[in-house]
């Protein structure tokens, strides 16, 4: 059995205007779910922005009322970008100083440093004063100082040194002109600059008078005992007086030793270029069995025009040939 509604016309009328009421009803909650969607996909994507710099400087920020704008960050992003800016210098500073302490040897830049340093400085009522400076590998230094003019005014000053890693040189004493202590070393030319109190340069018309140059050869102010000649070792035994020696000074170019039997001296001359000579030496007359070292070494001087140092060695000779004769470094003199 079939029920039939029949509907007046005004009935019939409401009921469409309800079902297009419910209709756009519809519509509108569509709308806005979509619009919402849309919204979170916004704020999504520019989150992701921000975090990946993408956003310019300053980002999004929002007013009072809602409403986005482009600008600055808030003082307290500034603030904390600021503090994370100041960490992450400080973080890669600190990186920075790791590393650099672990390449530091000091013993690696001692060695480097290590030479004979030789100027005339400066010095009130004076030529000037002749300076030598001669850094060692173990970290021991030599300072002699002479004014000129001034006879019996040699000062000499025995220590330990330090370098730091921007090659400035401190000796544990004062220098003798008590201007500083400290030199700065620098690799072309090789020499070494002595700094003011305050650890500078010195300045004005005086600069560049403080300055050392790498002398040619560590062989000076060296005790080289004799250990070989013409390839042969040579021996400290009865017969011989003195463990055969030679110094050689800077002062005067001048050359002392002993052959074992008598003491000698002469002069010497040297050059950059690795060349060497001898003057004819001027020795006692004391007579022994045993001379054949003694001549040997006379004739090695005489004969030498090359040298060459490695480490504690020195050996002396013709050029091209053998070395003649060979020392070994003992101590300082």
């Amino acid at each position: 059995m079939i029920t039939v509604f029949i509907l007046e016309p005004a009935q019939l009328l409401e009921l469409i205007i309800e079902t297009r009421r419910i209709y756009h009803y519809n519509n509108i909650m569509k709308k806005i779910i979509i619009a919402g969607a849309a919204a979170a996909l916004f704020f999504f994507l520019w989150s992701c922005a921000s975090q990946s710099a993408l956003i310019p400087p300053g980002g999004l920020s929002f007013g009072g009322d809602g409403s986005s704008h482009s600008g600055g960050s808030s003082e307290a992003d500034a603030r904390e970008n600021s503090q994370s800016a100041n960490s992450s210098e400080e973080d890669n500073s600190k990186a920075a100083n790791s590393t650099e302490e672990e390449n530091w040897n000091l013993e690696e830049a001692r060695k480097a440093a290590a030479g004979m340093y030789k100027g005339l400085m400066p010095y009130p009522g004076s030529e000037g004063l002749e300076t030598v400076v001669r850094l060692r590998k173990d970290g021991t230094y030599l300072l002699r100082s002479r004014v000129l003019g001034k006879a019996d005014d040699t000062v000499e000053v025995t220590g330990s040194f330090d370098i730091n890693r921007k090659g400035i040189i401190t000796l544990d004493k004062a220098a003798v002109n008590t201007l500083s202590p400290n030199y700065v070393l620098s690799a072309e030319p090789a020499a070494i600059t002595q700094l003011d109190a305050q650890g500078k340069p010195v300045s004005g018309d005086a600069a560049g008078l403080y300055t050392l140059k790498r002398f040619p050869a560590e062989i000076t102010e060296t005790y080289w005992k004799l250990v070989s000649l013409y390839g042969k070792p040579v021996r400290w035994t009865g017969d011989i007086k003195r463990e055969p020696h030679i110094i050689l000074r800077l002062e005067g170019y001048k050359v002392f030793g002993h052959s074992g039997t008598n003491s000698f001296a002469g002069r010497y001359t040297v050059k950059p270029s690795g060349s060497i000579s001898f003057s004819p030496m001027r020795a006692s007359m004391i007579a022994s069995p045993n001379m054949k070292i003694e001549m040997d070494l006379y004739q090695a001087l005489n004969e030498t025009n090359s040298y060459t140092l490695d480490e504690e060695t020195f050996t002396i000779g013709i050029k091209g040939q053998p070395p003649s004769a060979v020392f070994q470094a003992v101590y300082l003199r």
